[in-house]
């Protein structure tokens, strides 16, 4: 999930500092996400949907920016 989370990030041409913001974690929250060092609680997860504009947890699991 974490390469996911980078990858959608990277998609909407966000820092890593404005998707925390967005999500409402720290910088360093989101690298260990982004990084596999820890996971993001359910809590999160629809506003981790809302600061990468997906649709569904399906968008974030299996999103691929080539698509």
């Amino acid at each position: 999930m974490a390469y996911t989370l980078k990858q959608a990030r990277a998609v909407c041409d966000l820092s890593r500092r404005e998707a925390a913001l967005k999500i409402g974690v720290s910088e360093n929250t989101l690298f260990n996400w982004e990084t596999r060092k820890s996971y993001p609680g359910l809590i999160y997860i629809p506003k981790i949907l809302a600061a990468y504009q997906l649709q569904s947890i399906d968008d974030l699991i299996f999103f691929d920016a080539k698509d």
